[in-house]
């Protein structure tokens, strides 16, 4: 919330990557009941991996224990604060091969709810109050088989596979709620071939600020669009 959203409103000095200093963060009211140690176990517990810990010095010895002196964090992803520079940030996403190559996956996803999908279908998926459009490297391996484009298949199996195996458990997606009832396909190939621009987070939540970078994706660039919730599609 603070991180992503709010850094500037409540005075705390958020760099282009997205950086705060730990003491600014613990100092302020809203996160007094909170101690280093216990930020240290959110960012490391934290099933998405959607924070990062670092040392404020780039030649820091990594023998010494951070402190909240001495360190800075950052939320990886879902920024609305447009202080956040993208080549700050995130891994630009050069072609299909790179996808590939950076994530063992040629499959890009956004996922939603019924609700939305007429407006989807007329107008493409929106931004709307953050800097980008998130999307998933994989679907969940449930719905693995629903994927259509050759060799797609396999490269979400491979990168679901790196997630764990315990099929009794409740699968984790970054960048895909799990309680999602639809998925969005995206044609990647068209879409950078049109100039689109993707980049990956430290999280591996691929992110894009849409055609023209207006924080729309058309629907011209949907490849195919899922049912998750095994009901028909209208």
């Amino acid at each position: 919330w603070a991180l992503r959203h709010h850094a500037v409103d409540l005075g705390l000095s958020i760099n282009s990557a997205g950086f705060v200093p730990v003491d600014e963060l613990l100092g302020k009211r809203d996160f007094s009941c909170l101690s280093f140690d216990m930020l240290q176990r959110i960012v490391d517990n934290n099933a998405k991996k959607r924070f990062e810990l670092v040392s404020t010095s780039a030649t820091a010895d990594l023998s010494v224990p951070l402190s909240p002196s001495t360190s800075m964090i950052r939320a990886v992803q879902g920024h609305s604060i447009k202080v956040v520079e993208d080549d700050e940030l995130l891994t630009p996403i050069l072609s299909l091969e790179d996808l590939r190559a950076q994530t063992s996956s040629g499959v890009l996803v956004h996922g939603t709810y019924r609700r939305h999908l007429d407006g989807i279908r007329r107008e493409g998926l929106k931004s709307l109050s953050r800097n980008h459009i998130h999307l998933a490297i994989h679907l969940p391996r449930r719905h693995a088989h629903l994927l259509a484009a050759e060799g797609s298949a396999a490269h979400e199996s491979k990168e679901a596979d790196a997630e764990g195996d315990g099929v009794a458990e409740v699968e984790v997606v970054s960048g895909l709620r799990g309680n999602c009832e639809i998925a969005i396909v995206i044609d990647v190939a068209r879409a950078l071939a049109e100039g689109v621009k993707f980049f990956l987070a430290k999280n591996r939540v691929v992110l894009t600020r849409g055609w023209d970078e207006q924080g729309v994706l058309p629907p011209r660039f949907f490849q195919q669009i899922l049912a998750l919730d095994d009901k028909p599609l209208d």
